[in-house]
């Protein structure tokens, strides 16, 4: 009987072991209010560079595969008016934020053109040791 209780407890333990161990993963895989404004602070300052043409920024927002994949774009002396015509009179909003894997937050961004056209924009963004939280990857 006494070895019984003993298992018991230990089982009791290890469970309850487990289940405050899920729940604390849970926890630091949530998307906080910090994450969630820096994120937001990020896609405006992107979007605002878009809308003024403004390929510096847009260039210090972007890392990784993005940044190599827009690289030339950004280089290109007539592209800032580009911009500038595209996103002229052009309003967004962000749609939805959340968090994917441990260190990744995806945001939504709908945008609509002077035209009333809308399109939608998914920005991954994640933080960089140095420069903060950047836009590594975007979808239409």
């Amino acid at each position: 009987m006494l070895k019984n209780m003993r298992l018991f407890r230990l089982a009791f333990y290890i469970l309850l072991g487990a289940v405050v161990w899920q729940g604390n993963l849970a926890v630091a895989q949530s998307l906080t209010n910090d994450n969630a404004t820096e994120a937001s602070m990020v896609v405006n300052q992107y979007m605002q560079a878009l809308m003024q043409g403004d390929t510096e920024i847009v260039r210090s927002l972007l890392i990784d595969n993005e940044l190599a994949r827009k690289s030339s774009m950004l280089k290109n002396p007539t592209y800032p008016g580009f911009l500038q015509k595209i996103y002229n009179n052009a309003q967004y909003q962000i749609s939805n934020t959340e968090l994917s894997g441990a260190d990744k937050i995806i945001v939504d961004v709908l945008v609509t053109y002077a035209s009333q056209e809308k399109a939608k924009f998914r920005l991954w963004l994640r933080n960089t040791d140095d420069s903060g939280m950047r836009i590594f990857f975007e979808t239409e």
